[in-house]
């Protein structure tokens, strides 16, 4: 099952992440997210099905440096329903043009 971990320390690696949750359960794969080499504070884990939620148990609210740690099962990106959002001014633009 694949979790994922927010609120993590700009400076840890995959390396580091991976050490982190392997203390609670065996990894199966760790992931980062950077942008331009610079981490944006949220990676992936892949834990057994089995394990997910104790390390969820174990370090959701868990403090990492000076960081709160959020930890939740992931959901892709494909399956959360779809929301569309109109700005206000895009709104009054189109109305006017009717």
């Amino acid at each position: 099952m694949d979790l994922c971990i927010g609120s993590l320390p700009k400076e840890l690696n995959h390396a580091e992440l991976k050490k982190l949750v392997e203390t609670h359960a065996q990894v199966l794969n760790a992931k980062i997210i950077c942008q331009e080499g610079v981490s944006r504070g949220f990676g992936f884990i892949t834990v057994s099905d089995d394990d997910a939620q104790l390390v969820i148990h174990r370090l959701h609210g868990q403090m990492l440096g000076e960081n709160k740690l959020c930890v939740k099962k992931a959901h892709s990106k494909r399956n959360l329903p779809r929301q569309v959002y109109i700005s206000k001014k895009w709104r009054e633009k189109a109305l006017e043009k009717v």
